[in-house]
């Protein structure tokens, strides 16, 4: 009977040891095989060239990861989806990776319109969905499943108009993209403004992409205004540049983080001189100093915000492939209990809502077609 009752016992271990191996490890994969993750990004179409430089950045972390041991000794791969930044192809692609790739973490995640129409799929199919480069207010707090390393435009618009006002301006116009990045940008700012007492006088909008900005640009000028928040992707606002000096009209520029894109360069020429704009303050230091090196080596360029936090959001993906179970609960679980979390842009926390906490900002402007700190 007691020779019985061990044999079972045995059994039981064995069991729940097998169970916990296979829960640890990926499905349909052997210790061979690579672990797997998604990534959706704009890699046609409107930001284009933003989903690029952020693909510079995962490529580059998973060289490094995969060169120091990999998770737990399998190579990472990331499986590449393009939403060409349409909330519809997105979507698509979301259910590819989830539904034929079976991946229970999307690392990258392209802008807000992108995040917001994902994100309720993310929290019933419980797939944790990180983000570099979507900063709209509404995503706070969307899904317990969604991260961002990006902060919310609450941080970064509402600085912005500080910026502004601090530098003496009175009369501020807005120009602002029609999607939730633009439209969320525009709200904060509008009422930081409205509260400060030196409301806009005059708030114009543009479809993504917009080449031509003449109507708008005639508009603002005519309000006779001295400083314009261009709260646009690198593209527009690199036109209404263009086609603001073509005019003779002058004003202090202000943009966000969108506004890091070379592009605005490549179309503005010259016209983009003196524009300022926030980025999350770069980091410093050892792991900084090696990953701009590293940076310029592979891609013989300078390293870029975009690349920065893709990397980083890279790092934390690895980290808890390497320290959890393969399961969107399990990911989800340890990626929102880190606390200070070492990476080249500084360590990382996320509060209850998935956004990034202690957010400082580099304050920049173009100079001779580069983008320089301020002091």
């Amino acid at each position: 009977m007691k020779k019985r009752v061990i044999i079972a016992l045995v059994v039981v271990v064995a069991v729940v040891a097998v169970a916990i191996v296979l829960l640890r490890t990926p499905p349909d994969q052997d210790s061979k095989q690579p672990v797997k993750v998604g990534s959706i990004l704009s890699l046609t179409g409107t930001l284009a060239n933003y989903g690029e430089l952020e693909k510079r950045g995962f490529d580059l972390a998973v060289k490094r990861i995969n060169e120091n041991g990999g998770i737990n000794g399998r190579p990472l791969e990331v499986i590449y989806e393009d939403s060409q930044l349409e909330p519809a192809t997105a979507i698509s692609a979301y259910r590819k990776l989830t539904s034929h790739d079976h991946v229970p973490m999307i690392v990258g995640c392209i802008g807000s319109s992108v995040c917001l129409a994902i994100t309720p799929l993310a929290s019933e199919d419980k797939v944790v969905v990180l983000s570099a480069g979507a900063t709209a207010p509404k995503l706070s707090g969307s899904s317990p499943y969604f991260f961002r390393v990006a902060p919310s435009d609450t941080l970064g618009a509402a600085k912005l108009a500080e910026w502004a006002l601090h530098d003496g301006s009175k009369r501020i116009a807005i120009l602002y993209v029609e999607n939730d990045y633009g439209v969320g940008q525009k709200d904060v700012a509008l009422k930081y403004l409205t509260d400060a007492n030196v409301p806009p006088v005059i708030i114009e909008s543009c479809q993504p992409e917009a080449t031509d900005l003449r109507a708008q640009l005639e508009k603002i000028r005519s309000a006779n205004v001295e400083a314009v928040l261009l709260l646009t992707h690198s593209p527009e606002a690199g036109y209404f540049l263009k086609q603001a000096a073509e005019t003779g009209f002058k004003a202090k520029y202000y943009g966000g983080d969108a506004l890091s894109d070379p592009s605005i360069v490549q179309i503005a020429g010259n016209a983009c001189e003196g524009v300022m704009f926030l980025l999350p303050a770069k980091g410093s230091g050892p792991e900084y100093e090696a990953f701009a090196k590293a940076y310029r080596d592979a891609y013989n360029a300078e390293p870029d915000a975009v690349g920065l936090k893709a990397y980083c959001l890279m790092l934390v993906a690895a980290d808890a492939l390497r320290n959890a179970d393969y399961s969107g609960p399990a990911l989800r679980g340890y990626i929102a209990q880190l606390s200070g979390f070492a990476t080249p842009m500084g360590p990382i926390t996320f509060d209850q809502n998935g956004d990034i906490v202690d957010v400082k900002f580099d304050h920049l402007r173009y100079e001779n077609g580069k983008a320089v700190v301020m002091p």
